[in-house]
């Protein structure tokens, strides 16, 4: 462990930290002792090792933070919850109140619904007009589609080694669909059977775009010119389409498709950007369950990951913030380098922070979500989470990257009761909507009407609200532009 003390005035906004963090801090009481004891002082900004900050303390905070945005705390003697309501004189890009929701379910499960009406409110959401119908030949369409699709595909250099499907991409394939819907094959049924109102595209778009990357005037990589040709070609502006993609672009790539100019095309998105925000495949793990009591963990939040891959520096802000908690907690700050500890940590937090990473994604929230975590999403620009009303609702939180500070002053007052009682209910959910059978039939619900808790949300204003550093050598403003970022 190393010690360090914070000895200039704090700064209006904490300075961007270098280094992949594993931060974890909880509310205020003395910390155990030692020689310097104060607030968080970051490595320096060449460092690249890893560091974690820990501040141990009692449930309910002696000295509660004060901070100038936050209402007044409770009275002495007053149940440890957040205020009523917020300072009026808190910014205007500060969310409302963060509250426990504890209990039993509030949500319940989802209703039947008239998918083409869903299908148009959705491309109303975008602010364009819905003008599709199901139509008469809406197998022999899909099926001349894939045909020509699969023709175009022979003509691409693949590699024996290349993955075929990846990500939310080997869920959305046509077996697995079929098999989730209790079809063998669509021999003998029609497409409506299996599919509702959509034309499905089984299309590898991340594979697509990874064909040219290597190419010196595309090292992003690009689709091949032959394909963007087949979908002006094929594409009905009437018929209903839907699709997933695991990339942090969608299937925009680098400003290569515009869902302008196919707006009857549905996007289930795995990684930032597309209409409708869908879990990202869960890695191969047991469904998990923290043992250790809410009251006996160690600390209120934590942060185990890496910031290098993050947009707008999202992650390095993120950990200036929760610095800036830490000072105002009097923390002491311990170090380690050690990935293999990071779980460690997570099974003594109460709360558990999934910052967005290069897309508006954050790839830790479903294994926390899996491990039975209550996940805190931050987010730059829009929270990209699945189940949005769920999410916000049942499961964790969704906080504005400049909300960090202020999220945690409501944090430290929330009992241990109420925070057990809603990790049990993420358990409960972990199962039905997070693993990949459960992902593909929340799909399904939606594609046929027969309910999901998935939603459609307005389109952001950019690809991956990443307008950072160009990272990639060879790649220019001009082969880049910044409104593709």
């Amino acid at each position: 462990q190393q010690q360090q003390q914070q000895q200039q005035a704090e700064p209006a906004f904490p300075a961007p930290v270098a280094a992949d963090p594993g931060a974890a801090f909880a509310p205020d009481t003395p910390p155990a002792p030692v020689s310097n004891v104060g607030g968080l002082a970051p490595p320096p900004p060449e460092s690249t090792a890893p560091f974690g900050t820990a501040i141990q303390s009692d449930p309910v905070p002696s000295t509660p933070l004060q901070p100038e945005l936050m209402g007044a705390p409770p009275a002495q003697g007053a149940s440890p919850v957040a205020p009523a309501r917020a300072s009026p004189e808190r910014p205007p890009h500060v969310r409302p109140q963060y509250e426990v929701l504890a209990g039993e379910r509030t949500i319940g499960e989802p209703m039947p619904m008239d998918p083409m009406e869903f299908a148009r409110e959705c491309v109303q959401m975008q602010g364009d007009t819905p003008s599709f119908s199901y139509p008469a030949d809406a197998k022999e369409h899909f099926l001349d589609l894939h045909q020509k699709y699969a023709q175009l595909r022979g003509s691409f250099e693949i590699a024996a080694n290349q993955p075929l499907w990846t990500g939310i991409e080997t869920i959305f394939t046509l077996p697995n669909l079929l098999r989730l819907s209790g079809h063998a094959s669509l021999d003998g049924i029609e497409l409506k059977d299996a599919f509702g109102v959509y034309v499905p595209l089984f299309f590898e778009w991340t594979l697509l775009h990874e064909l040219a990357k290597d190419h010196e005037e595309h090292p992003l990589g690009h689709y091949p010119r032959s394909f963007l040709t087949f979908l002006r070609e094929n594409l009905r502006k009437d018929v209903l389409y839907i699709t997933a993609a695991h990339p942090d672009e969608g299937i925009a790539g680098h400003c290569e498709i515009s869902l302008k100019t196919f707006p009857n095309l549905i996007v289930l998105s795995a990684g930032g950007f597309g209409q409708i925000p869908v879990p990202d495949l869960p890695e191969e793990q047991q469904l998990g369950i923290n043992t250790i009591p809410m009251a006996e963990r160690t600390y209120l939040a934590s942060f185990t990951g890496g910031i290098k891959l993050s947009a707008r520096y999202a992650r390095k802000k993120m950990i200036g913030l929760l610095g800036r908690c830490n000072k105002k907690l009097d923390a002491k700050v311990v170090e380690y380098d050690n990935e293999p500890e990071w779980p460690a940590t997570r099974a003594q937090s109460k709360l558990h922070m999934s910052p967005r990473g290069d897309g508006r994604r954050s790839h830790a929230l479903l294994n926390l979500i899996r491990d039975g975590s209550i996940p805190v999403h931050v987010y730059s620009d829009v929270p990209f989470v699945p189940y949005k009303t769920l999410f916000e609702q049942e499961i964790g939180y969704t906080v504005l990257i400049e909300d960090t500070y202020y999220f945690m002053t409501f944090a430290q007052y929330w009992s241990d009761e109420d925070l057990a009682r809603k990790e049990e209910k993420i358990r409960s959910y972990a199962p039905t909507h997070f693993t990949p059978d459960a992902i593909g039939r929340q799909i399904l619900g939606l594609m046929t009407g027969k309910g999901t808790h998935l939603e459609c949300m307005p389109m952001p204003e950019s690809i991956r609200d990443g307008r950072n550093q160009m990272s990639t050598p060879g790649v220019t403003e001009e082969m880049y532009p910044v409104e593709c970022h």
